[in-house]
């Protein structure tokens, strides 16, 4: 393998940390963006020999990146002062047929005309139709359409 190639690996695998730190970076104050960590991993050893003991001798390829998972930790709370406010953000963890159930369950419990909050990264768009999207002077919220409830 060409002497050259190891520290290429290298500036590769750190051109994409950069990458990613600028990314996180310029999405510092983006709401609901979670940052991105680099993980590396080593590459190919080539066994060249074994030493004296007879233990083997292994020249390594260099360095790659093994994956670049996401760091989910909890964002900001801002509380409202009513006692029944309850705040998930968990919606897009649920599966399709998981978050409509949970959203029809919202519906079923919600006053006429009650209001639901989710998180900055969560939406109804195509989970339900039961909510009418409004923005508020500072938040965004969906507000219980005028069907009847449904037990599901």
């Amino acid at each position: 393998m060409p002497t050259f190639s190891i520290p290429l690996s290298g500036l590769t695998a750190m051109s994409t940390a950069l990458s990613a730190i600028a990314n996180n970076l310029a999405n510092l104050n983006t709401v609901g963006y979670k940052d991105t960590r680099t993980l590396f991993r080593d590459l190919f050893y080539q066994t060249i020999g074994s030493s004296g003991s007879g233990d083997p001798v292994q020249l390594g390829a260099g360095v790659g990146v093994s994956s670049m998972p996401g760091l989910f930790t909890q964002g900001n709370v801002d509380p409202t002062g009513v006692a029944t406010d309850v705040a998930i953000n968990v919606l897009i963890y649920f599966d399709g047929l998981s978050k409509r159930r949970v959203i029809q369950h919202f519906y079923n419990n919600l006053l006429a005309h009650g209001y639901l909050f989710l998180g900055h990264s969560e939406s109804l768009y195509g989970i339900s139709e039961d909510f009418r999207l409004v923005h508020l002077p500072s938040a965004t919220a969906y507000v219980k359409s005028d069907k009847r409830q449904v037990n599901r």
